[in-house]
């Protein structure tokens, strides 16, 4: 019973707390949306992917150092922390150079006199933010959620409140995304000196032996192509729409939608954030039938759950984008969110399917998939942007996070140790219809009124109740091999 109440306990603080400051910026888009255009949300979109693909390389597959290393080395873990955070730290110091470089030669036209604001901004971002990846990794690893909840709530508030001011009071735009993103980081590292850096002996870095740091890459740097593979499922799209010329307008429109349809990411990421120590535990330890049990009821519970979550966020879309954006120039992009957040139901079964290989330190094979994944993505867009230009990149992102959900699977070793653990056939096809079904009945019913939504998702919750009272023909343990 105790371990049910600190599951729930860690989820409630994963999903919930750290959520709030998200919430209060949601809240205040009413107040500020009438300074906003589709212009400023086509600037934002298209630095953001750029961002996004730089930080991911300054982590340098770190992360993945960082979690052996606690479990390996126990208490002595401090030290190589320590080590990586100064490779990340002088990585995200690079990458800015490199980034300052590239935006001046696609979009310093676009920024109307800010550019040298937006660089120092997005520089100071890119230099500080491996605390966050070396405090969610300590974190959430030691099972002790309020210190980092806590800090990603104050700093999302600052942020937040700079937002508010940039756009609401100043009418800066897109500016007022520009300057959050520093503002964050920057009270991430206020907060975690004492906690971090002083009693933990965590700080960066930058001098160690070169045995180290090649050791460290080693491990890091397979997966890195895995990462930038995630980033370009998220980020290319945009990118590729200004190639394509796609108009300013028109790029503005699929990035508020995605925008705010990756929202649903940030509960999906809070769930695995509140399990991933127990579900570490329980992989490295499948051998035990008690671990398999667990393992088993999680998997199923989990993905089903999450993209029940999922569709009900998705059918209220329109209701979503009504109340909380003032103009009607905003409020046309709620069935791009629709289908970007049907796309992220597939990422529970990809997240629970690449355990065992990362635990396994099987990094190039998930890069491998990982760029199957990226290149069909890339390749549907450059094929199809010119003719329809945000319609296609839409479908592409479905597409490939249906592919992206299940490719490990096609590592047939793989495949035959998760089907020791539970009955993947049936998980599989009932995933895949499901799935399917409930992104096809939320865009299809989009426009429907709300009252009918509400007796729709009624009827839909009694339908799950009586589905969870048979559950356990699903979690009947199959241990033939899915060939």
């Amino acid at each position: 019973m105790a371990t049910k109440k600190k599951i729930f306990f860690n989820l409630l603080i994963y999903t919930l707390l750290p959520k709030l400051s998200t919430i209060s910026f949601l809240f205040i888009l009413p107040f500020v949306s009438k300074n906003l255009s589709l212009n400023d949300y086509a600037i934002y979109g298209l630095v953001s992917a750029y961002l996004l693909i730089f930080q991911f390389i300054t982590i340098l597959g770190q992360n993945v150092v960082l979690q052996n290393s606690f479990f390996d080395f126990k208490k002595n873990f401090h030290l190589i922390w320590s080590r990586s955070f100064g490779l990340m730290t002088l990585a995200g110091f690079l990458s800015s150079i490199v980034l300052s470089l590239v935006l001046y030669f696609t979009l310093y036209e676009k920024f109307n006199g800010y550019f040298f604001t937006v660089i120092i901004c997005l520089s100071i971002y890119l230099t500080l933010s491996p605390i966050d990846t070396i405090a969610a990794s300590f974190f959430v690893l030691t099972e002790k959620p309020l210190p980092f909840t806590i800090t990603s709530l104050v700093g999302g508030i600052l942020s937040t409140l700079v937002f508010f001011l940039a756009v609401g009071v100043f009418k800066l735009g897109y500016l007022g995304w520009i300057l959050m993103w520093p503002i964050g980081v920057i009270s991430s590292y206020l907060f975690y000196i004492k906690r971090v850096f002083i009693i933990e002996k965590i700080y960066p870095k930058f001098i160690s032996k070169r045995r180290f740091k090649l050791w460290a890459l080693k491990i890091g740097m397979p997966l890195m192509p895995h990462q930038l593979s995630l980033l370009i499922l998220n980020s290319s799209d945009r990118i590729l729409l200004q190639y394509f010329n796609v108009p300013s307008k028109q790029i503005g429109l699929y990035s508020q939608g995605y925008t705010i349809g990756s929202y649903g990411m940030f509960g999906v990421n809070g769930y695995f954030q509140a399990f991933a120590r127990r579900i570490q535990e329980n992989f490295r330890d499948s051998d035990k039938v008690e671990s398999r049990v667990f393992l088993r009821k999680l998997i199923f519970i989990s993905t089903f759950s999450l993209s029940t979550l999922l569709f009900f966020a998705s059918l209220f879309s329109k209701e979503f984008f009504l109340f909380f954006f003032r103009t009607k120039e905003l409020q046309q992009a709620y069935p791009f969110a629709i289908i970007v957040m049907c796309s992220y139901m597939y990422w529970a079964s990809y997240t629970f399917f690449t355990y065992p290989l990362l635990i396994s330190g099987k990094t190039k094979l998930i890069s491998m998939i990982s760029a199957i994944s990226a290149a069909i993505n890339i390749l549907g867009n450059i094929l199809l942007i010119p003719k329809y230009g945000i319609i296609a990149t839409t479908g592409m992102t479905y597409i490939s996070y249906v592919f992206f959900g299940f490719a490990t699977l096609l590592i047939r070793h793989n495949r035959i140790y998760l089907n020791s653990i539970l009955n993947l056939k049936t998980l599989c096809f009932l995933l895949i219809f499901v799935n399917i079904a409930l992104a096809y009945t939320s865009f299809a019913l989009r426009d429907l009124y709300i009252g009918y939504k509400l007796s729709i998702s009624a009827i839909f919750l009694c339908i799950i109740g009586l589905l969870y009272v048979k559950k356990s023909l699903l979690f009947k343990l199959n241990d033939t091999p899915f060939l």
